[in-house]
């Protein structure tokens, strides 16, 4: 058995595809990388004969680039092309974001049929941009991010905090996207999603949240913070907020003392009603609030 291979890339011309099953069950090599490309002859394009031998031959595949061309353009409106394509779009290929496309290029007079993995474009732009400043990011010790993550996607975000493990402040103009529910369906996922991060922040300010769940991801990722400000929009249940983030405190954050929360119109009125709840509920047993301007401040022991 061919253990070290790996990777394997084929340039081919009148290869039967029967032929080509042999070749590959006689093989025996761990393959995760399989490129093809193929001219003349639709053999190739059968949907149903690719999932059998990727199941039975190719278990470790991950990566699957195959490319036909086809000289002859009337292809297209053969009946029988499109009952071959449409197979490309069982439940199989989609669970590995394996996607068929084809395209016609009316000068050569040559139809062109794609399988290849799914890509999103702005990710790698993201993550080219990580890989090029990496080598800066870990040779300077910054202590201080002030980020915008209203583009960036949440995986991207958590790759970049990988890369100031000596932060101590962090302020979030925008938020990443994270989905109602996120957080809480899928708590198991989110804790193997960012504990790896060893930071050592202790001081967090969200310009812009939308939902909870944004706050609750934070406070996890953030397991030694101490002061927390946080920017509250006006639909926003502002008692809910508060005896979530206080609970959280108390169960994960043993390190946090003090909370400052922006809010529009804020008023003394705001003030005792939070007052309130916090008595009557017992979220503190020793605790100072006031308003500052729109700003409702809370410290505890």
């Amino acid at each position: 058995m061919l253990y070290k291979l790996v990777h394997i890339q084929f340039d081919m011309y009148e290869a039967w595809f029967d032929d080509f099953k042999i070749f590959m069950s006689k093989l025996c090599a761990p393959i995760q990388v399989l490129r093809i490309k193929y001219h003349i002859g639709s053999d190739y394009l059968e949907a149903d004969e690719w999932e059998h031998l990727i199941k039975m031959r190719l278990p470790y595949l991950r990566t699957f680039d195959y490319e036909y061309h086809e000289d002859y353009v009337t292809a297209y409106e053969d009946n029988h092309f499109h009952t071959k394509i449409n197979r490309f779009t069982s439940s199989f290929w989609i669970k590995h974001q394996w996607f068929f496309e084809f395209g016609i290029n009316m000068d050569e007079e040559i139809l062109v049929c794609s399988i290849h993995p799914y890509s999103d474009s702005s990710h790698d732009e993201h993550q080219l941009f990580i890989n090029t400043l990496k080598p800066t990011f870990l040779a300077v010790q910054f202590t201080r991010l002030k980020i915008d993550c209203k583009h960036i996607p949440i995986g991207i975000f958590i790759k970049i905090m990988h890369l100031f493990p000596h932060l101590d402040s962090l302020e979030v103009l925008s938020l990443p996207n994270i989905q109602p529910d996120w957080v809480f369906d899928n708590y198991v996922d989110m804790h193997q999603f960012a504990t790896p991060i060893d930071n050592k922040i202790v001081n967090v300010n969200l310009n812009k949240i939308i939902y909870i769940e944004q706050v609750h991801f934070f406070l996890y990722l953030c397991p030694s913070i101490e002061y927390f400000q946080v920017n509250i929009p006006k639909h926003m249940d502002l008692k809910m907020l508060l005896r979530f983030i206080l609970t959280q405190a108390n169960t994960y954050n043993f390190y946090f003392r003090f909370l400052c929360l922006g809010i529009t119109n804020a008023s003394e009125d705001m003030l005792q009603q939070l007052q309130k709840m916090i008595d009557s509920e017992q979220l503190l047993s020793s605790y100072m609030i006031k308003r500052i301007g729109n700003y409702i401040c809370l410290k505890w022991n």
